[in-house]
């Protein structure tokens, strides 16, 4: 699976069930980058597997590339079924050199989708509208937006990469739900820390417009 690709960690068991809507979330960057395979199916999130992808820093940014490149092809080869990609678009600030690696991972992230399938749908969503989907509110904490992954999914992801790699996966679903005139939304039937489900009111939340 995508484990074979080098320094991999995380949960990596493979995702088992049919669901109704499925999406691979990816939170890229050059260091760790969060992938998630999120399910929606009966009104409910499932956060179906997940890993990091390290990669270390003493090799070059093209081998450092062509690392994460193999884990999101495996990612999207591996699991059938999925429908959309929901990807985070960084934060960059005025670093010249760390804008130029956020945008080359960006670029390969995009390549590695399209090549796999031209016609598969690729949302970029900013950090505030992922925040904003899964707790309401555009600056949670990276504590906040752990903790709203396990309410939203019943689990609780390994790390903060995949806690947002989860929120753009959501947020790819609910904004595909939308396209199909659906109404799922990412308060209805979230669950508890054992799996039961919690009540929780109903806010209006919109899918978040894509980038």
């Amino acid at each position: 699976g995508v484990c074979r690709v080098p320094r991999i960690h995380g949960r990596c068991e493979p995702s088992e069930g049919r669901r109704e809507m499925i999406a691979l979330g990816i939170d890229p960057a050059m260091t760790t980058t969060g992938l998630a395979l999120v399910g929606y199916d009966e009104g409910r999130f499932t956060l179906d597997w997940s890993c990091d992808v390290h990669t270390p820093d003493n090799l070059s940014d093209a081998e450092r590339l062509s690392i994460l490149a193999s884990a999101i092809r495996d990612a999207l080869r591996l699991h059938t079924g999925i429908e959309v990609v929901g990807m985070e678009t960084p934060f960059v600030g005025k670093w010249k050199d760390t804008a130029l690696a956020l945008g080359a991972v960006q670029g390969v992230t995009r390549l590695v989708v399209f090549e796999h399938d031209a016609n598969l749908p690729a949302h970029r969503f900013a950090p505030a509208s992922i925040k904003k989907g899964l707790s309401g509110s555009g600056a949670a904490s990276k504590l906040t937006m752990i903790e709203m992954v396990r309410v939203v999914t019943g689990r609780y992801p390994t790390s903060e990469h995949i806690a947002d790699a989860t929120g753009a996966a959501v947020c790819a679903i609910l904004r595909l739900d939308a396209e199909k005139g659906g109404t799922a939304n990412v308060l209805a039937g979230r669950r508890g820390r054992k799996g039961a489900r919690v009540g929780m009111p109903d806010i209006g939340y919109r899918a978040p417009d894509a980038r």
